[in-house]
């Protein structure tokens, strides 16, 4: 069965902002993959790539209409995203499963809000990420317990605070001193997370996870730090989280696939 999915979002973005965003390689690099080498154009391919995970992806462009529609094709999975002023809408499709379509729409829903903060705290500087990832044989919804409930996130990121609903303010006390306040991005039920850090020069965390090539059960827990302008990350922080995602790792191990 061919799965499909549409993911819309309101952004307060001219179309012309908007379609750099998504239609150029630069813009991508800042919500989509790591780095992406490649012009876009009516024919033309590119290469999406998430480095620190040994991933590389080469994207035909299949439609190209300026300031309003880029489609772009791998294999038999096709992605459409249209623009306008204020609105940005995905249409996926060639989704194999009903578990990779709850995936693919947490993860664009995810993107959409990252590209939305590039957008209106950092309109013109380059997006640098830095991930953290540990795997455990965990499951999607509990690992977002974890990533989400105050109870749970004292027992690997925090000494006090949470992640709330998506659009409100997240002030949380994080475990190695450092204080993060900013505004939940993006909170899918069950999947992903997303929040900015304004004491972090209005960088963005993301926390999600993957499937794990070596096996069914086992996830990837994924932390992913997006930085603009500078590609430089504060040692401190970068510490916290590698120790932090570690310490999920053991907790996940331990409370099993709940």
């Amino acid at each position: 069965m061919n799965h499909h999915i549409t993911v819309c979002r309101p952004i307060a973005a001219s179309r012309s902002e908007l379609w750099r965003e998504c239609a150029t390689s630069w813009g991508l690099a800042r919500w989509q993959a790591d780095s992406v080498t490649g012009e876009v154009s009516q024919g033309s391919a590119l290469t999406m790539s998430w480095p620190t995970m040994g991933l590389s992806v080469r994207v035909h462009v299949a439609e190209w209409l300026p300031n309003e529609r880029v489609v772009y094709e791998v294999g038999s999975s096709r992605l459409m995203i249209i623009v306008s002023d204020g609105t940005i809408s995905l249409t996926h499709e060639g989704l194999r499963s009903n578990d990779e379509e709850d995936g693919m729409r947490s993860a664009w829903h995810t993107a959409l809000g990252l590209l939305e903060h590039g957008l209106l705290h950092h309109p013109n500087q380059t997006r640098h990420a830095r991930w953290f990832l540990q795997p455990v044989t965990t499951s999607p919804g509990f690992a977002y317990v974890h990533f989400t409930e105050d109870a749970a996130l004292i027992q690997w990121l925090t000494s006090s605070g949470g992640i709330h609903q998506e659009g409100t303010t997240c002030r949380m006390a994080l475990a190695w001193g450092a204080q993060l306040t900013g505004r939940v991005l993006a909170n899918v039920q069950e999947r992903d997370v997303a929040i900015s850090w304004t004491e972090e020069s209005e960088s963005c965390l993301v926390f999600r996870t993957f499937p794990s090539p070596r096996s069914t059960e086992e996830r990837l827990l994924a932390i992913c730090w997006s930085i603009y302008g500078r590609a430089d990350f504060p040692q401190e922080s970068t510490q916290g989280l590698q120790s932090a995602i570690e310490r999920l790792g053991r907790v996940l191990s331990r409370a099993g696939c709940a």
